[in-house]
């Protein structure tokens, strides 16, 4: 290597676990070794420097569960919320679903259901809610247990929607927002 030249090495790293049933986060701890002398002295003895690289952290085959959601093109205040189950492992894995009943709407779809999903898998589930508020953030709460594991899996936000202490959050335009669309509708027309 030349001196002031920047270089780069690119590595793959094959991980394996020793237990498959470990699901704790994993992190990789690295030190990047260089041996280096001057060439313009033969003789210079060859000198090793040390430098940490940052926490490698590895990310682990857990199951996860994401939700995303989309607005009625036929009825105003329904929404189609959508809650995509994640299987990364080498296990058949059962959940329990249950969604929480709420006063800021209500939902058509099983309230207490339980799924099952093959190895390497991926399933979606659909919940339709007829919101009661306009102009405010609903929160449905799909509370997805791991039974084997007796593990609460915390849902996810997607694009569009937030995540807080309660959990995730779904944005209901009010009458504003629909005057406006209106408007935007009859301008085009």
């Amino acid at each position: 290597m030349e001196p002031q030249v920047l270089s780069e090495w690119a590595f793959s790293l094959d991980i394996r676990k020793n237990n498959l049933e470990e699901r704790r986060a994993t992190a990789l701890d690295t030190t990047l070794n260089i041996t280096w002398q001057r060439t313009s002295d033969p003789s210079a003895i060859p000198v090793t420097s040390s430098l940490p690289i940052p926490r490698i952290q590895i990310p682990s085959s857990e199951p996860r569960v994401l939700a995303r959601s989309q607005f009625s093109d036929t009825i105003a205040s329904l929404i189609h919320v959508d809650y995509v189950l994640e299987n990364p492992t080498m296990h058949f894995l059962t959940f329990e679903l249950a969604m929480e009943a709420s006063e800021d709407f209500g939902f058509s779809g099983p309230k207490l259901r339980t799924l099952h999903l093959l190895p390497m898998s991926r399933q979606t589930v659909r919940y339709n809610l007829l919101s009661s508020v306009e102009g405010d953030w609903i929160t449905p709460n799909l509370k997805v247990t791991d039974r084997y594991f007796n593990k609460t899996l915390k849902v996810q936000a997607t694009e569009g929607m937030r995540m807080d202490k309660k959990g995730v959050g779904i944005w209901v335009p009010g009458e504003e927002k629909e005057k406006e669309d209106g408007k935007d509708k009859e301008g085009k027309v």
